[in-house]
């Protein structure tokens, strides 16, 4: 063989080996972002026996691998329940880190309904202090009271709760915003109250629920994301939160058709029981 042909059969055997290198590179990648996944979803409550008196349920369905939301809910000593759904900034594995810090973060400091706004206060100090690639987040921490159907909670700019009489009409809980978490330290918090009678249910949510879009480009809206809340509740008797959340995923995905998710979504549904 001549020199050129040798020279042209060891490229092409190079060029197969890069290929080869680089294809078994993106299946590392792809089994660390399937661990990843697997790790943010075992930090997620699956446990949602928490009060008798509360029927509960909590979604995430991340738009990648790895998502920016979450939640998190567990009993406190008073018979309190304690609900948070948050919504990092971006999306992928930064937010997903960003987002495991605050989970924790929030926990740790939100453990009674009395001072929340002071414990939100020290929460959000917290995320400033570490927070190198500048982040935020919206959220609810709320607590839930099952006995007298009173909430107590704080949101830091996050999608107003809608809530589902026994009726089945639903309404939104608009309340004057606070600033979202991880931006600036030493901020004031607003708490709010609102009531959960018998049979009514509550409804938290990320805006990857209202702002889900079809490939056109079209978007949900505040508006139809309620109309799906209430054509779910109404759907009929015997249904638990579980299925709700169920069911409104299945009518975004509707809504959706063929478009990709755009963005994580997230729910907890609550229905006070008795």
């Amino acid at each position: 063989r001549s020199v050129a042909e040798i020279d042209t059969l060891l490229d092409t055997v190079e060029r197969f080996r890069a290929s080869i290198d680089a294809r078994n590179a993106l299946i590392a990648v792809q089994e660390q972002l399937e661990s990843a996944r697997r790790i943010q979803q075992s930090l997620l409550p699956d446990d949602f026996d928490l009060h008798p008196g509360l029927d509960f349920s909590g979604r995430m369905r991340a738009a990648q691998d790895v998502g920016g939301d979450f939640f998190d809910a567990f009993p406190v000593d008073d018979g309190r329940v304690a609900a948070v759904i948050a919504d990092v900034s971006g999306k992928g594995i930064a937010a997903a880190l960003f987002a495991a810090q605050a989970s924790v973060v929030l926990r740790s400091h939100c453990q009674t309904p009395e001072n929340l706004p002071e414990q939100i206060k020290a929460a959000n100090n917290a995320l400033c202090q570490r927070n190198p690639e500048e982040m935020f987040l919206t959220a609810i921490v709320a607590f839930i009271t099952p006995r007298t159907g009173e909430v107590a909670f704080v949101n830091a700019g996050h999608c107003p709760p809608m809530i589902a009489g026994a009726d089945g009409k639903v309404r939104l809980e608009m309340r004057p915003p606070n600033l979202v978490l991880g931006v600036l330290p030493d901020v004031d918090w607003s708490l709010h109250h609102l009531t959960l009678n018998p049979g009514e249910s509550l409804l938290l949510h990320s805006d990857g629920f209202d702002e889900a879009q079809t490939k056109e480009g079209e978007i949900l809206g505040r508006d139809s994301a309620m109309e799906i809340f209430e054509r779910v509740i109404g759907a009929g008797q015997g249904q638990d939160c579980a299925d709700v959340s169920e069911r409104i995923l299945e009518e975004i995905d509707q809504f959706a058709g063929d478009a990709p998710q755009a963005d994580d979504i997230t729910l907890i549904t609550m229905r006070r029981v008795g």
